[in-house]
């Protein structure tokens, strides 16, 4: 699961576009059979989406990788 921290959206499979994702944990969505809340759960966070002004000053990043 990759869950958008600002919108709560949850995504699967794929991080949309210029995303900034980090890892983090989300309650799982059902309780143990004891009735306590089950552990978390290991997810992605999209923390930020990178506006066109982050990417041209970020670009010199694809230049060295290449």
């Amino acid at each position: 699961k990759i869950v958008d921290r600002e919108t709560g959206e949850i995504h699967m499979g794929e991080v949309p576009p210029y995303s900034v994702v980090v890892a983090g944990t989300m309650p799982a969505e059902k309780p143990m059979a004891n009735g306590k809340p089950g552990p978390n759960l290991y997810c992605a966070v999209i923390v930020k989406k990178v506006d066109e002004r982050t990417r041209s000053k970020t670009s010199i990043n694809e230049l060295l990788r290449d």
